[in-house]
């Protein structure tokens, strides 16, 4: 369907099935959206709100992002009985979606993650519209891993002929890790069909809003800091673990963690360690606030449960914890070792027995050692994080999707 132009702008419906209030959203998605609309872009955006917003709430809300030229609108996150709340959801999205790109000259569907991605095949099949499949992970196979489906079953052989089909219909595909990329374009729906492009788009951060780290050597010993989830898929007990080991050779004298996760777990693994309430704080921080926050730790740590649905995932936190100059001690997950040994801006453990721990600390003493570590963290996050170079690349993703051309 050939694209409309109205004073050359471009008409855009973004798909998010998560809430528009969480931190995900906000340095995903709304820091593009603002980069993409300086370059010509209107964006109108629908996601999916677990909370209940008041009418105050909504208004404050769309007043927000009409500053940075977002229309949005929202409908409300089902999540019982499972299998038919998800399916509800789609349909809400599909006809919400369906109405917005008839009654405002839409030309292009941006769709993040798969569910997002079935309410896009579901509007491409009524508007003939094209949509991005913006792929946040192998989101069957992480379900799988979280223990929401079982493998093999039904759903999960219908789950994968639903997400052959997402694919199959897309006009661009974004991966956030080369790995994944490479795991892409063996599938075996390419057999029967040409690939559509597939470009790599890792989680990228506004680098402006992070100032430099208070290194250690102001404070007498290393802080450690962790941002982000406690929950199912990430290793918060070895990472409880690697800080005790730390505290007993000397290289931590603090743990600051930044979660919105129930702080018992926290809690309960700092016990579990012998870890004195003294030597670690819990905290919850608003998205806004993670770059200030960052400033007081010296070692950021990203350890994230190893699987095969892991390769496509790229944490948010490695690149925020290099753009404010803070290096990373990480296990291997899809491209998050590669770029830790490419920059020389962290250490990687996939081992965590004693000896195992205890190489990676000597490893991380030596680094801290080095003067010109923070410079080399941040020169990292500009070279692979930096938002106005993921901006560039979905601007020329859309217009091949748009037009057929790249730049």
């Amino acid at each position: 369907m050939p694209s409309v132009r109205k004073n050359n702008i471009r008409r855009i419906l973004y798909i998010s099935y998560n809430g528009v209030q969480e931190p995900l959203v906000h340095s995903q998605v709304l820091s593009y959206l603002r980069a993409l609309g300086a370059m010509g872009y209107e964006f109108h955006l629908i996601t999916f709100e677990k909370q209940i917003l008041n009418p105050e709430q909504v208004m404050s809300i769309q007043s927000d992002l009409e500053e940075i030229g977002v229309r949005w609108q929202y409908r409300r996150y089902h999540r019982w009985p499972r299998v038919l709340a998800t399916a509800l959801d789609v349909l809400s999205g599909v006809t919400l979606g369906t109405e917005l790109v008839r009654s405002n000259r839409i030309e292009l569907l941006h769709c993040r993650s798969f569910i997002a991605a079935l309410m896009g095949l579901g509007v491409r099949l009524l508007t003939r519209i094209p949509y991005i499949y913006d792929i946040r992970g192998f989101w069957i196979e992480e379900k799988v891993m979280k223990g929401s489906l079982k493998k093999p079953g039904f759903a999960y052989t219908v789950g994968r002929k639903m997400e052959s089909l997402v694919y199959a219909a897309s006009a661009g595909i974004v991966s956030l890790t080369e790995v994944a990329r490479t795991e892409i374009t063996g599938f075996p729906v390419w057999q029967k069909k040409p690939m559509p492009p597939v470009v790599v788009i890792p989680t990228c951060v506004d680098l402006t809003a992070y100032r430099e780290s208070t290194r250690s050597s102001e404070r007498g010993c290393p802080v450690m800091g962790y941002v982000g989830s406690l929950g199912p898929g990430y290793l918060a007990d070895r990472m409880m673990q690697f800080f005790a080991a730390a505290i007993k050779a000397d290289l931590a004298c603090g743990l600051e963690i930044y979660t919105r996760s129930d702080v018992s777990i926290g809690k309960r693994l700092a016990d579990i360690n012998g870890i004195d309430e003294s030597m670690y704080r819990i905290r919850s921080v608003e998205p806004a606030e993670v770059p200030g926050v960052l400033a007081e730790i010296d070692v950021g740590l990203c350890l994230i449960e190893p699987h095969y649905s892991k390769m496509a995932s790229m944490p948010t936190k490695l690149a925020e914890y290099l753009a404010a100059g803070v290096p990373v001690v990480a296990n291997t997950i899809g491209d998050v070792a590669s770029i830790i040994e490419r920059f020389k801006v962290g250490v990687v453990i996939d081992d965590f027995s004693r000896g195992g721990t205890e190489i990676a600390l000597q490893q991380l003493e030596l680094l801290l050692r080095e003067p010109a570590l923070g410079e080399r963290c941040r020169a990292a996050a500009r070279t692979v994080f930096s938002v106005d170079d993921g901006a560039k690349a979905y601007k020329n993703l859309y217009n091949q999707a748009l037009d057929g051309q790249a730049e």
